[in-house]
Parts: structure tokens; C-alpha cells; sequence
């Protein structure tokens, strides 16, 4: 009977030892190794010349609006001709054959 005695579980005291590590150690942290700062000077080179190409763009579509505005007549509005007006008298002698 005396077998079953050191199976039992010990109870867990109610004070804790300070500083005390029963996990096992983590592994340090390592340097992270990327080039996020070439990626971000790489992109704001890009973002430049599209910007450069943007504003170019722009300043020749300002220009030719107004180059276009200034040689472009005021349109003239056409009316169309006037039609004939109606025959009354003729009108009513058909109307008057139904």
C-alpha cells in the first residue's frame, strides 16, 4: 500500500520565490534583415517621375485649352427655315369632300 504515495501531487505553494524561471529561456531576437530602406527610396524615385510626367502633361493640356479657346469662333446657332404656312381655305374643302 505504501506504493501510491509518491504519486500524488504536490500542492502548489501559495508563495511564489521571486525571480524564479521555470520556462525555458526564448530565443533572442535576431536583426531583421530587409531593405525596406532601398524599396522606400525606390518608390519615391518613381513617385517623383511620374510627377514630373503629370505636371508636364498638365501644362500642355492648360496650354492648349487655351490656345483652342482663343482661335475658336463663337458658334452660331442656325435656325431652320421657316415653313410655309398652311392653306386654311384648301383644308377646309377637303374636310368638307369627307
Amino acid at each position: 500500500m505504501a506504493k501510491n504515495k509518491g504519486k500524488k501531487q504536490k500542492q502548489s505553494s501559495v508563495f511564489h520565490i521571486a525571480n524564479t524561471k521555470t520556462v525555458k529561456a526564448k530565443n533572442k531576437a535576431k536583426p531583421v534583415k530587409s531593405s525596406l530602406k532601398r524599396i522606400n527610396v525606390h518608390n519615391s524615385d518613381k513617385v517623383r517621375k511620374a510627377d514630373k510626367v503629370f505636371t508636364e502633361l498638365h501644362k500642355t493640356v492648360t496650354q492648349l485649352k487655351k490656345t483652342a479657346a482663343s482661335h475658336q469662333k463663337p458658334a452660331q446657332i442656325s435656325k431652320p427655315a421657316p415653313k410655309p404656312p398652311a392653306d386654311v381655305d384648301k383644308a377646309a374643302d377637303l374636310f368638307s369632300q369627307l
